[in-house]
């Protein structure tokens, strides 16, 4: 027993167990559910010999529950219990319980379906849903479900609805526990802004810290601020006696254990820490929470590709696990840098990771698990649709599956490496190139932290520099590297390099370093634009933009790896040169030749090209003396679709058309009417104007097209007599003239017409058989805007005697009766009026 709140509820999932193959257990942070269900659960008859495995969401919290469950078995690490972590494992024959991050399950299971001497997987603060977490779930189920039927399953859960994940899991048993923790005080304050975080948080550290006693964890978005964090509050004098320690994924061990344990009698600590301390860890000490409100998220853009870093707010359920912090040992507060008032605008729960990651990597697991469709597994949130055919695409740009979406044998090597599908395709093609440690050192450089440190000059965007630090030649040229992050990374490498089997060398050439990093980023190869500095087209279709004062902003060809920014336009933050030479033997298979022509905008002509492409990027074009004619259609096509009907020139006449009969499709609501909108012209150019494409060869004779009749002759003889009859482009008037409907809005075309020409007219003129009154905008003899009216008799009878009066007076030559239903219309002066009776 641990003493703790889930003591009582242990015997109850023991015996569950016993009966079930799956449980679901609700309990709350401090309860002890960490440590106390595996070390109770290892004595249970179901068990036998077979071992448990328990899932942490992190590294940090992954080894800190080990070291604690080891402590109260009173043995070291390693034997009864261990753990597996990327890059560092504590196990023996002996250790029953693993725990292990993640991305290790899926790799036991790809490895070992049935997982052989394995009797229970628990999935431990599974409310966080990160990608693997629902991944390893749902290849579990899998598993329980088809080959292990004695297989359990424990999800276990802080916030998470149970009830969900239990019918997910055919009606599992749930079992709720007590908490223990101590009454936290909320406090609000004033609204922090995003750019003002590190000062507003840093100026409410110190108040607190005056005003309460004991340690302080704060909450920021990212390692930024932390740093920022830390850097102002050691030049508070105040400060003097405080230990600040920082706490994130990617902090050196020691100084994480150094963040957890407790300080020296009498001191005080603040810890900053990014949401990494939101679940899992006790920090002795603790009871003030000073909680700025925001975390940081990737967010990947299918339609782009790319994952960006976006700086969010916390959900309401991350804010309450936040607080709960405070009150872990003892009764504490919790400052949050919003208004009350604001909480009800917070999200109550983070989104899953799965619903904003990039799927690649779990694509391609599951298509090596053999599961093509996602909708074969049971998941408690589907991976989106979207999401899902962007990775098949990337995927397939790599060699990883067929057109047919099946899985190839390079696909299978790619797999069993512990990387993104990118950096395995490169290292797999880098060992068949003999270039099998380069690749590696790659690979680890683009998954550990920058090597190369921030100086008061400005960073290299150049990974070829990082490359060099392991040559030294980078060193020699006075750039200075991070000591520990060169370990890391060189850990990394030497990691892939067991996996891929072979064998790092001190010696290497990295002459084809940029070719092998373009294996990974094939829809990011960059050519230069002409005429600029730090401008590329990307080979997937997207711009990039390189600060201009780079050294390799002026090279021809560039592979980004690192790059950001929604919109047209990428910004890139790390990239390396490489060769035409090298694209072209690196991506032969996907190099196409193709005739193309483009528009020469500054002599107005339609020029033929043909082309060697790589993606978007054109690596050579030879200019056709003449282009064919069905190239240029699909060219003028292209062109109008991407900058709209006006690059046409449209006339007038066209514009009234097309407004036309976009009124008469709204009025009438005919079933098969044609979408004359701008949308719906551009969408059906292949239709309406492809075919008057003919011997058209430049802009002036593209401009000079007739566009009214064209569009006229796409309407059957029947649509355009029925437009001719209801929705007119002129009407007749009672003088004899006519004037043009103005059909601007749809759904109110208007008519323009001097007052005096409708003189004797007791209805107001209409459309559509009658059905359809015009909006009349009745005109001074000068035409200049006297009255708005839908309803012509009103007018006469209420408006007309006061326009009658005004008018007499500046316009005293006109003819204005007494009654207009009974006079004359005209559009002339009373002298002309009489010339014409005689």
């Amino acid at each position: 027993m641990t003493g703790l709140p889930i003591d009582s509820v242990l015997p109850q999932i023991a015996q569950k167990f016993a009966e079930n193959a799956s449980l679901v257990l609700q309990a709350p942070p401090g309860a002890g559910k960490t440590t106390g269900v595996p070390l109770h659960l290892l004595q249970s008859d179901w068990l036998s010999d077979s071992k448990i495995i328990m899932l942490e969401p992190r590294r940090l919290a992954a080894r800190a529950a080990a070291t604690r469950m080891a402590e109260l078995l009173g043995e070291d690490l390693g034997e009864t219990v261990g753990y597996r972590i990327r890059l560092e494992k504590k196990v023996s024959a002996r250790t029953r319980i693993e725990v292990v991050t993640e991305g290790i399950l899926t790799r036991m299971l790809q490895n070992d379906p049935e997982l052989s001497g394995v009797g229970l997987v628990i999935f431990d603060e599974f409310h966080e849903r990160s990608l693997q977490a629902d991944l390893g779930l749902a290849l579990c189920l899998e598993v329980q479900a088809a080959l292990r039927d004695d297989l359990r399953i424990l999800v276990m859960s802080a916030t998470l609805d149970g009830q969900a994940v239990s019918r997910l899991m055919g009606d599992a048993p749930v079992i709720t526990s007590e908490g223990r923790s101590f009454p936290v005080e909320i406090k609000y304050g004033r609204e922090t802004e995003r750019r003002n975080i590190p000062f507003d948080m840093a100026d409410k550290i110190e108040e607190v810290l005056a005003e309460e006693r004991g340690s302080i964890l704060a909450f920021l978005p990212g390692v930024g601020e932390i740093k920022r964090v830390e850097s102002l509050l050691k030049a508070k004098k105040t400060m003097a006696n405080v230990e600040i320690y920082p706490l994130y994924g990617d902090l050196p061990m020691a100084k994480q254990r150094k963040a957890i344990e407790p300080v020296k009698g009498g001191q005080r600590k603040v810890v900053l820490a990014t949401s990494i301390a939101e679940t899992s860890l006790t920090i002795d000490g603790i009871r003030i929470i000073v909680d700025c409100g925001f975390r940081r998220s990737p967010l990947f853009d299918p339609s782009s590709g790319l994952t960006r870093l976006e700086t969010i707010r916390v959900s309401r359920a991350s804010a309450d696990q936040r607080a709960g912090r405070a009150g872990r040992l003892e009764p504490g507060i919790c400052y949050r840098l919003w208004q009350e008032s604001q909480n009800g605008a917070l999200a109550l729960q983070d989104r899953p990771e799965i619903q904003e990651a990039d799927l690649c990597s779990l694509v391609l697991e599951l298509l090596n698990w053999g599961a093509a469709d996602p909708e074969e597994l049971s998941w408690c949130t589907i991976p989106p649709k979207s999401s899902w055919k962007q990775a098949l695409e990337l995927l397939r740009s790599l060699g990883a599956i067929d057109h047919s979406d099946h899985i190839t044998a390079h696909g299978k090597k790619m797999s069993r490496l512990p990387v993104h599908p990118r950096l395995a395709h490169m290292l797999v093609t880098g060992k068949a190139e003999d270039a099998g440690w380069l690749a590696c050192l790659i690979a680890g450089l683009l998954t550990e932290r920058d090597i190369l440190q921030q100086g008061g000059n400005r960073t290299r965007a150049d990974l070829l520099v990082r490359i060099d630090a392991f040559t030294r030649k980078s060193r020699d040229k006075g750039f200075e590297f991070d000591a520990y992050r060169l370990k890391q990374v060189k850990r990394t490498a030497e990691q892939y390099a067991r996996s891929l089997g072979v064998t790092p060398d001190k010696e290497f050439d990295t002459t084809n370093a940029g070719g092998l990093v373009s294996l990974a980023y094939p829809d990011r190869i960059g050519k230069l634009r002409k005429n600029t500095a730090g401008r590329f087209k990307l080979s997937g279709g997207k711009g990039a933009e390189l600060d201009e004062l780079d050294p390799l902003a002026s090279k021809p060809y560039l592979v980004m790896t690192n790059i950001g920014g929604a919109g047209a336009s990428a910004r890139v933050y790390q990239a390396i040169e490489v060769s035409e030479g090298q694209v072209r033997k690196f991506h032969a298979k996907t190099i196409v030749l193709e005739d193309q022509v483009r528009l020469d905008e500054a002599k107005g002509l339609f020029l033929g090209e043909r082309v060697e492409r790589c993606g978007e990027v054109i690596l050579k074009a030879i200019r056709v003396k003449e282009p064919d004619q069905e190239a240029i259609k699909q060219e003028i096509v292209q062109l109008v679709r991407g900058k709209g009907l006006t690059v046409l020139e449209p006339d007038v006449g066209f514009e009234h058309f097309y407004r036309r009969v976009i009124s008469a499709g709204v009025l009438s609501e005919e079933a098969d009417w044609p979408d004359f909108s701008e949308a719906g012209l551009i969408s059906s150019l292949e239709i309406w104007l492809l075919p008057y494409l003919d011997g058209v060869t430049t802009l002036k004779s593209l401009q000079a097209l007739d566009l009214k009749n064209i569009l006229l002759s796409s309407l059957d003889w029947n649509k355009r007599q029925f437009l001719k009859e209801n929705f007119p482009e002129r009407i007749e008037l009672p003088t004899g003239n006519t004037a043009k409907i103005n059909y601007i809005d749809p759904k109110l075309p208007i008519l323009e017409v001097r007052l005096q020409e409708l003189f004797g007219l007791s209805v107001t003129p209409s459309i559509f058989g009658g059905r359809i009154p015009l909006r009349l905008h009745l005109l001074s003899p000068a035409r200049r805007p006297l009255q708005v009216t839908s309803d012509l008799a009103g007018f006469w009878a209420n408006t007309y005697h006061d326009v009658k009066k005004d008018m007499k007076g500046r316009y005293p030559r006109h003819y204005w009766p007494d009654d207009p239903l009974i006079a004359e219309p005209t559009s002339k002066t009373k002298k002309n009026m009489n010339k014409a009776r005689r």
